[in-house]
């Protein structure tokens, strides 16, 4: 089965970050456009600074309230996109290979690790020396059962 662009999508992970680097610009865009700073107020070194304070500290809560908000969000979508690929993954199941320097590779998995939500593939001793095997299960998607 050839994976869809979605499922190459969330496995690049832009969704995080783009919340990541979203979120606190939107937060510091409201803060300004609030301000409403013209060049006459700018051109004050004492409003300058105020108002930069306060555009970085929108830029702060903006970048902690990302975990706050984010971990209810995400957390199921990340879920869900981890269902479609075919998980949970069991041992002998042949799998694609969604991003990094494998990708479109089908291969086994010979462990699994469901505590964490990742399966290690057999891509050849050294990678598996190395432990650069281990893939999460948005990263790879179920070709077909063990």
């Amino acid at each position: 089965m050839k994976p869809t662009q979605m499922q190459y999508f969330f496995a690049t992970r832009w969704l995080d970050q783009i919340w990541f680097t979203g979120i606190p610009l939107l937060c510091a865009l409201a803060v300004i456009r609030i301000c409403k700073p013209t060049p006459e107020l700018l051109s004050d070194g004492r409003y300058l600074l105020q108002f930069l304070g306060i555009v970085l500290a929108a830029l702060l809560i903006g970048f902690f309230s990302v975990f706050i908000i984010g971990w209810p969000i995400l957390g199921p979508i990340a879920h869900y996109r981890s269902l479609i690929n075919g998980a949970p993954f069991h041992k002998g199941d042949l799998v694609h290979i969604l991003v990094g320097p494998h990708r479109d590779r089908v291969v086994r998995v010979y462990e699994v690790w469901e505590s964490r939500g990742q399966a290690r593939v057999e891509l050849g001793e050294k990678e598996r020396q190395e432990v650069r095997d281990v893939f999460s299960d948005l990263k790879i998607c179920k070709e077909q059962d063990a």
